[in-house]
């Protein structure tokens, strides 16, 4: 991950994290604490 600055790595991860709330709103309310619990897991 080279060549990518603290604020692109912080844009790209907020949309990814974005991407998963409206995937888990899509699928199942339930699921969006699991996805968002996860990617806490990750930080």
């Amino acid at each position: 991950m080279s060549g990518i600055t603290g604020s692109g790595l912080a844009m790209a991860q907020a949309a990814v994290e974005h991407k998963f709330e409206v995937i888990g709103e899509a699928l199942n309310p339930g699921l969006l604490s699991t996805v968002e619990a996860l990617l806490a897991l990750e930080d």
